[in-house]
């Protein structure tokens, strides 16, 4: 009969690792272990949740790790402790569908040319407030995922690491995670995966992938919507430069060229494309007589269209991020401003330009005036790559 060992990494964050527990306790397949690596946080709670979990028939153990080594680190030390034959992430602040363990291992077992399965994953956005989690609304991931090809992944992450079930040996085969990076571990391990075979996919949101809408004293679960942008996108290019060197240093035109290539081509298409979206847009905003607005993201998109209605004279007071690390800054002397200063602006109009979890964002500003007796008009630039 196949096993499988869950790793969960964790420092922290004891509320949202009660409800991986919870949710471990209510799946179909049994046969399984949850490894629990603690990455340099507090051990009494994390021992106590392990402890808890055992009476309710969860076979779990905990590493502890003296210092935080990271992500990446912390899945191949759990990995490495690991005996059975399939291995799944679920990260401290995710959860899965009961049937998931169940359909995934079936899956894989029926398939063996495979060397892992994902799933679609369901993006459920919450917020933390006193201790408590509440839900505020659920949105698709990624709902025409049917098959996983070398050359979409190498555009972007298809899939969350919380959606995969692998092999362990084939964890080994490719050298595991790579440590060095902070993030984007999960694509890197997937495209190593693939250089040496293929990823089936069972089509049911069976994952389901938690995020923060808006840190309220709760710090240690930060994952706002955009939180972490800046980072991603810096090892967005680490990651391309190191598959790239590698083909490089082997004289040969392999995945790395191909990852580069795709970049560009993605890159001249992208701008082309938002050009052309911000400027329908702006035809709506003079048609409705709209003559100020503020802009929502601050990053290349929201800069493009600030651009653009500055040239038609559409003000815009203010920019809004949920980015703490570009709060307080300020693009061409128009300051960054976290959300929930919105409704201080003497504006009621907003307009989204970002290119992810747009339905999210919409629902956290329209919530924020709502909480104030107001309302407040939403326009949206679509951009190209929309991840939603």
């Amino acid at each position: 009969m196949s096993s499988v060992s869950v790793i969960t990494r964790t420092k922290d964050r004891p509320l949202t690792l009660r409800r991986v527990s919870a949710s471990l306790a209510v799946q179909k397949f049994r046969n399984f272990d949850w490894i629990i690596v603690n990455d340099g946080g507090a051990r009494p709670e994390v021992d106590s949740i392990a402890t808890a979990a055992a009476t309710v028939g969860l076979r779990a153990r905990v590493i502890h790790n003296d210092r935080s080594v990271g992500m990446e680190a912390a899945s191949n030390i759990g990995i490495a402790a690991a005996a059975a034959g399939y291995i799944a992430i679920l990260d401290d602040d995710d959860t899965w569908e009961p049937a998931f363990l169940d359909e995934m291992t079936r899956f894989l077992d029926a398939k063996p040319h495979y060397l892992a399965a994902v799933c679609q994953t369901r993006i459920v956005f919450e917020e933390i407030e006193g201790g408590v989690i509440r839900p505020v609304r659920t949105a698709s991931f990624n709902p025409l995922l049917r098959s996983v090809q070398i050359i979409e992944v190498l555009q972007k992450s298809a899939f969350t690491n919380n959606s995969l079930l692998f092999r362990r040996e084939d964890w080994s085969r490719v050298g595991g995670f790579d440590e060095s990076l902070p993030v984007t571990g999960d694509w890197d391990f997937a495209l190593k995966l693939l250089e040496i075979g293929d990823i089936g996919v069972v089509p049911r949101p069976l994952a389901n992938y938690h995020k923060r809408l808006e840190e309220k004293g709760a710090s240690s679960y930060g994952n706002s919507i955009i939180a972490g942008v800046t980072i991603h996108q810096e090892f967005n290019a680490i990651l391309r430069n190191k598959w790239l060197r590698r083909d490089l240093a082997a004289g040969k035109t392999g995945l790395g060229v191909l990852f580069g290539l795709g970049r560009q081509f993605e890159l001249a298409l992208t701008r082309e494309l938002n050009l052309a979206t911000a400027q329908e847009l702006l035809r709506a905003l003079i048609e409705d007589g709209i003559r100020e607005t503020l802009i929502f993201g601050a990053g290349e998109i929201g800069q493009l269209l600030f651009s653009l209605c500055r040239d038609v004279e559409i003000d815009c007071p203010a920019f809004l991020d949920n980015n703490s690390m570009l709060q307080g800054t300020e693009i061409d002397q128009i300051p960054v401003l976290a959300p929930h200063l919105a409704p201080t602006l003497d504006c009621r109009v907003i307009t989204i330009a970002s290119k992810a979890f747009v339905d999210g964002i919409s629902a956290q500003l329209r919530e924020i005036h709502r909480s104030r007796g107001e309302e407040v008009s939403i326009y949206v630039l679509r951009p190209a790559g929309l991840m939603e």
